[in-house]
């Protein structure tokens, strides 16, 4: 007896009770494959069920319903159909062969096969299959097929071989063509075997086209011939044709012989139910005279009559609808009616009796209704288990197929017999795969245990299946039309296939922080997608609520994966002071470089509710921040008990790297979760240390650039290249300092617009010292050169007086002379000698103003002022320094030390000097022959708050070979006095000897404000450039002078001026000064910007004006010779300051010119519009040059519209004129207040009017406070507000006023201008003591 199915499949009862530990857990909470319905299964049953099957097959073969015609026989070969012995074959021979052998016919030597053939013959059936030869119909072709494939097999090929005849090769292909058009089951039994000779004798045909001529071919191929007409079925003659009857007629009989049956069959059985050839043969022989066509008729007769009265082995009740019962019904009917069309009872056999049904059994061939299902699925399983011990891969091998083609032949034969339903055969396979475990993965024994799934095998299943369900013609989508048994099966074994699957994924789930191997989730999701949750029947498996169950558990199982990956990470960490910062970088870059893999590789949740890279960073994040802060303050107490400290550099880079981590939390945590560590907080110090440090470096790199640089434009043919590369190394270092803040991405604004504004004063002070290094270098290439030149002129001089015995400043003179009576000599003048190193350094300070501006597209100074002043109110009032900017504007009534010098002769500069620390703070430069100076020189300095410094002015008079002192004055710089709002009080200080200084003061406090930082570098930048400008404008103003003078405006007008000279003369006599001008632009033309030049050449028009200016009228100050009572109250040489020098501020405006005394007769019409010609000509035909040089807007300044009303007034008498003075003067008042910054109808306080606008002074005066140089839209607007406040009316009366009191001095009413000089500063004090009085009660002086 076999040995019955073992629990659990091939393994035993044993391993079902041990699962493994990792499927443990789940075991008692998913739903796990069960064969309990299978467990009572008899193996003995089930064998004896299936060599039922295949001996039913055997002798329903078609060679046995094939008659044989026997030649004209002896009476020895007459003998009845009803004995084997007559046909039996033996030694592998068929029933063909036996007979054949026996006939007189072939009592000769019967031929052999050639060698060759069988190889030919494989080589040409290869080529059928690829069909590339013969015309054969589609039976025909399967046919030939099938028996290629057989041929293949190297025991068949040898069976032939030993065998070695043509007919056995023939009988061997009509097996093969029998078995295959039995599968196909779409040509009726009755024709079979018509159809099974005509491919018989196609067969024939190829092997004789095969056979190569020789001595031998002729016998072959008469063998194959009887053999194909051998084949050929006969009917009997009947007897009443009158023929002869049929007794020559016979059917060969099975010999029910192992050796004449199926060989892979038997093989196939013997390895399925572990039997040996003898009890094969012995159950064979004992069931031979049982399983027959009739008995199955019986049997089947049986189940149409029971399935007739809806008693079937399924009822109505066991489908959902009463349709689905009939359409299975009706299955049912055909697949019995397809049966006994099949198996056809031979007509010999009609009339037999058919014996009694063995004891205990329901049926002859069939098994028991009950037992159908279970037996073939395990038979299925059976098959299964067989190919895993034989091949144990192949499953898994998507090219090969699940079966042999023997036990699938074998499956699907008994289907058919047990009338098993197509989907009844489907579920079977599916839970034949579940219970023997193909589905998992391989290396787990025990089939019962939950383990990963194997999706190539499962695919290759569900294939099957729906394979199956569509050749028997049903709906793969439509399982409802199945049985409730069948559904719920199926859905078992999906819910089984389902927790494969989802184990799989929670395997996956521990790779997905491996780097190497990558989690194949794809596969498994696919396979849920297009196998598992697109069947028909998944809902119910959602309603079992088994998905929700996994969700939890993956849910689960990510987290606690997570916490592993943590405290793998923190195991790496030191438990001594070894901890280091770089631990805490390693741990940041490990937890970044985790998530970003995940996010790489798991854009999308999994299964829609699985987000891996969410879960992962909010749990290893929220773990990791708790410990950070803690780890850090270990590794900063680490540091310090061994005196080092922790190095900026590594602690922002640990900031960089948390804050990304901290980033990432914020995007995956909930709203309520916050992230528990505030790193703002603890890194500032380390940031505001950064940042000190890096305003060194920029200091540094300042100097450096300084020392390097060699002041050579980076490309001269373009303007945006004519700087130094010093520059753009400068602003490098600064843009990686930038980078560098903005790369940390600070969450903290305040925190931010502290270091920035740190790291913008660190900006702004490299500025400084970058500018005033720059303007003292060009200054003093200026000023050599010029020493240079006015030490040859020396020497030339001390050549001539030694000839003369004259000194050497009337030696100059006589040389001017010279020039002026002959203008042709003008020609002789040299250009300046202007270095191109020089000019590359005035380039590089507008190159640093505009990458300061461009740096303000980085980052917003006003922005990070607003922001300090949101979250610190108090900061906007916290002042640093004061910064004073003193301006030195002009002198008035120099005398020098030495009575007999003429005052004429002076060469005045001044130095102003801290009294307490005894340093110079500035020095202006020299202005030649003059008692009334003009310099319009800025000086800065820096006070500490709650400080005050007295500034010594000291007027020097240079000589050659030395210095001689003009006067001195005091300046109290008290911050407490002056306004604090950038906009300049004059101040006259009265000199110790003679003359008076005017000076204006303006005060802004220092804070630590982004805002004041940049405006001061832009605003610093801006004054030496400037100041540069005016000294290079001066080595050129000289010989300006010399053009603009009577004795040149005599050479074309006369020495009396009654002369009328043409245009060309007028033109001529300017040639000079256009030459020169001409040929020194040409030069700077080559080497500075075209701005620059543009500023420059404006700086020259000023100078062209002022000249102009000297030469047509006297100056005011010239009135003062009259000595009018409280005109100079200070005479005895005390200092200005005070009261007083605030009161003196006023006069400013009325003493702004520059000439000499000793003006000359008043000059005539014509010399007038000599004079006006020039301006003209040189004004639009030299400066502006058709729009190349400046706007004609510039051009026309306020110097020069005044002294377009010259002609206007120039021919009035002095009635007319005093009278206008009369009618102007109030605009002089208004313009007395416009100054001071009030109105005189002011009746409110700021807090009334807290927006009053700047007047008409103070709009000009904002544009160079530190303030309005911020930003380049502050910048914008103060330039426009400027421009503006320049064509006031009121300031046009006011310098209308000063023209006709310069003309009434021609006219000798000196008197008159000088009690107008001394109303006007009398109502300047007035003015200047109210403005005093309101600040005071305003608490504007700080």
């Amino acid at each position: 007896m076999l040995p019955r199915l073992k629990d659990g499949g091939p393994n035993g009862a044993g391993s079902v009770g041990s699962p493994n530990g990792r499927a443990q857990s789940l075991a008692s909470q998913v739903i796990l494959p069960d064969d309990a319905a299978y467990k009572g299964v008899d193996i003995e049953k089930l064998y004896e069920s299936v060599l039922k099957v295949y001996i039913l097959e055997y002798v329903n073969e078609a060679r046995f319903r094939t008659p044989i015609v026997e030649p004209r026989l002896t009476s020895t070969t007459s003998g009845g159909s009803g004995g084997s012995g007559s046909t039996g074959s033996g030694n592998n021979a068929s029933n063909y062969s036996k007979y054949y052998r026996s006939s007189k016919v072939f009592d000769v030597q019967d031929p052999k096969l050639p060698s060759y053939l069988l190889s030919s013959l494989e080589s040409k059936l290869n080529v059928i299959a690829m069909k590339n030869g013969g015309n054969y119909d589609d039976m025909t072709r399967r046919s030939l097929l099938r028996f290629y494939s057989e041929l293949l097999d190297p025991t068949f090929k040898n069976d032939i071989l030993r065998v070695n005849k043509p007919e056995y090769l023939v009988m061997k292909f009509v097996s093969s063509a029998n078995k295959e058009l039995v599968k196909i089951g779409t040509i009726p039994s009755n024709e079979i075997s018509e159809a099974v000779f005509k491919q018989a004798g196609k067969f024939v045909q190829l092997l004789i086209g095969l056979i190569k001529k020789d001595k031998d071919s002729d016998a072959i191929i008469a063998k194959l011939q009887e053999n194909k007409e051998s084949l050929k079925p006969k009917k009997p003659v009947s007897a009443d044709t009158g023929s002869e009857t049929p007794t020559n007629v016979q059917y060969p009989k099975p010999s029910f012989k192992l050796n004449d049956m199926d060989q892979s069959i038997i093989k196939l059985l013997k390895s399925l139910f572990s039997v040996d050839l003898i009890k094969l043969q012995q159950d064979i022989n004992k069931w031979k005279t049982l399983v027959l066509q009739k008995t199955l008729h019986k049997d089947l007769q049986q189940v149409t009559f029971y399935l007739g009265k809806n008693l079937g082995q399924l009822s109505a009740k066991n489908f959902e609808t009463t349709d689905a019962y009939h359409d299975w019904k009706n299955r049912e009917e055909e697949s019995c009616n397809q049966l006994l069309k099949k198996y056809q009872v031979p007509p010999a056999m009609r009339l037999l009796p058919v014996p009694e049904i063995p004891s205990g059994e329901d049926f002859y061939v069939l098994p028991r209704t009950q037992a159908l299902k279970k037996y073939y699925v395990v038979l299925v399983k059976l098959c299964f288990e067989l190919e895993l011990k034989e091949s144990f891969n192949s499953i898994s091998d998507p090219d090969k197929p699940l079966f042999p083609k023997t036990s699938s032949n074998l499956l699907t034969t008994c289907a058919r017999v047990w009338r098993i339903s197509v989907p009844t055969r489907a579920v079977a396979i599916f839970t034949a795969a579940t219970l023997t475990g193909i589905t998992k993965d391989k290396l787990i024994n025990d089939p019962s245990e939950l383990a990963p799934i194997d999706l190539e095998a499962s695919k290759k299943i569900f294939h099957l299946c729906k394979i199956t369900l569509e050749n028997g013609e049903m709906d793969w989508e439509d399982k409802s039309v199945w049985s409730i048994q069948d559904q719920e099966e199926w859905v078992k074994n999906l819910m089984s296939t389902y927790n494969e699957t989802f184990f799989s994924i929670k395997d996956s789930l521990l790779l997905i922080f491996s780097k190497t191997v990558k989690p194949k989730f794809g596969p498994c999701l696919t396979f849920l997608g297009e196998y598992l949750e697109s069947d028909s029947l998944f809902p119910k498996i959602e309603q079992s609520g088994l998905v929700k169950k996994w969700e939890k558990k993956l849910s689960k199982a990510l987290l606690r994966y997570s916490e592993v990956r943590y405290a793998e990470l923190l195991a790496n960490l030191p438990r001594d002071d070894t901890l280091s910062i770089i631990h805490v970088l390693n741990i940041c870059d490990s937890m970044i470089e985790d998530i970003k893999m995940l996010q790489k590789r798991y854009k999308n949740p999994l299964l829609g509710f699985l987000d891996v890279k969410r879960t992962v960073a909010a749990v290893v994040i929220a773990m990791f921040a708790a410990d950070a802060k803690n780890i850090l303050r270990h590794i900063d107490s680490y540091a310090k008990n061994k005196g080092e400290f922790i190095p900026y550099g590594d602690a922002l880079e640990v900031y960089r790297a948390l804050s990304e981590i901290r980033s990432i939390y914020a995007q995956v945590a909930t709203s309520k979760s916050k992230f528990q560590f505030d790193l703002e907080k603890f890194f500032f110090p380390f940031l505001e240390s950064w940042v000190e440090e890096s305003g060194e470096k920029i200091q540094g790199i300042v100097e450096q650039a300084i020392k390097n640089d060699n002041y050579e434009a980076i490309n001269l043919e373009f303007d945006d290249k004519k700087f130094s590369s010093a520059i753009l190394d400068i602003f490098t270092l600064i843009k990686e300092f930038l980078k560098i803040l903005n790369g940390l991405n600070w969450a903290n604004e305040y925190h931010l617009s502290k270091v920035f504004t740190t790291l913008l004063k660190s900006i702004s002070d490299g500025a400084l010292y970058y500018a005033n290094h720059i303007s003292d270098k060009i200054m003093k290439e200026l000023d050599e050169e010029e020493q240079r030149k006015l030490a040859q002129q020396e020497e030339d001089a001390k050549g001539d007086s030694k000839k003369t015995g004259s000194n050497w400043f009337d030696e100059v003179k006589n040389v001017v002379s010279n020039m002026n009576n002959n203008p042709s000599k003008l020609l002789l003048e040299e250009p300046y000698n202007f270095m191109p190193k020089t000019c590359v350094a005035l380039n590089n300070l507008s190159a640093m103003m505009q990458q300061l501006t461009k740096l303000e597209d980085v980052l917003d100074p006003e922005m990070i002022s607003q922001s300090v002043a949101a979250f610190d109110p108090k900061s906007q009032h916290q002042y640093t320094s004061h910064i004073f900017s003193l301006r030195l504007i002009k002198a008035e009534n120099l005398r020098p030390s030495v009575s007999s010098s003429s005052s004429t002769s002076l060469r005045p500069f001044v130095t102003l000097i801290d009294t307490k620390a005894k340093r110079t703070i500035g020095k202006t430069r020299t202005i030649n022959n003059t008692a009334d100076p003009e310099w319009d020189e800025e000086f800065e300095l820096t006070l500490p708050p709650n400080s005050s410094l007295t500034v010594s002015a000291t007027v020097w008079n240079e000589k050659f070979g030395g210095y001689s002192v003009c006067g001195r004055g005091l300046i109290q710089l008290d911050p407490r006095r002056f306004k604090h709002d950038g906009i300049p009080q004059e101040i006259y200080l009265d000199l110790d000897t003679q003359g008076r200084l005017l000076v204006e003061v303006a005060v802004e406090s220092e804070r630590a404000d982004a805002i004041f930082v940049m405006g001061r570098a832009h605003r610093t930048l801006k004054r030496c450039q400037e100041r540069c400008i005016k000294r290079i404008v001066e080595k050129v103003s000289r010989f300006i002078h010399y053009c603009f003078s009577r004795a040149n405006l005599k050479s074309i007008c006369g020495n009396n001026g009654q002369l009328k000279p043409t245009q060309d003369q007028m033109d001529n006599a300017m040639m000079p000064l256009y030459n020169y001008l001409n040929m020194n632009l040409q030069v700077l033309a080559e080497f500075l910007t075209k701005d620059l030049l543009l500023k420059v050449m404006l700086a020259a028009w000023n100078v062209v004006v002022s000249s102009a200016d000297v030469l047509l009228l006297p100056k005011l100050s010239s009135a003062k010779t009259l000595n009018l009572p409280n005109f100079n109250s200070n005479s005895n040489g005390a200092t200005g300051g005070g009261w007083q020098s605030a009161v003196s501020s006023a006069v400013a405006n009325v003493t702004n010119s520059i000439g000499i005394m000793g003006f000359g007769n008043q000059l005539t019409n014509n010399e007038l519009e000599t004079v006006f010609s020039w301006l003209n000509f040189l004004c639009f035909d030299f400066f502006h040059n058709d729009g190349n040089g400046p706007p004609v807007r510039d051009l026309k300044n306020e110097q020069y519209q005044a002294l377009l009303l010259l002609p206007v007034y120039y021919d009035r008498d002095v009635h007319f004129l005093t009278q206008e003075v009369e009618r102007l003067s109030p605009a002089f008042v208004r313009s007395l207040r416009d100054r001071n910054n009030f109105d005189s109808d002011h009746t409110t306080t700021d807090e009334d009017h807290p927006k009053r606008s700047l007047s008409r002074a103070g709009s000009i005066y904002r544009n160079k406070t530190i303030l309005a140089n911020a930003t380049a839209k502050a910048r914008a607007q103060a330039a426009k507000d400027a421009q503006e406040a320049r064509s006031d009316p009121i300031a046009a009366q006011t310098l209308a006023e000063d023209i006709i009191l310069r003309l009434l001095i021609l006219r000798d009413e000196k008197a008159f201008v000088a009690r107008r000089l001394d109303q006007r500063e009398r109502l300047a004090r007035s003015i200047a003591t109210e403005r005093l009085a309101r600040a005071a009660a305003e608490g504007r002086f700080h």
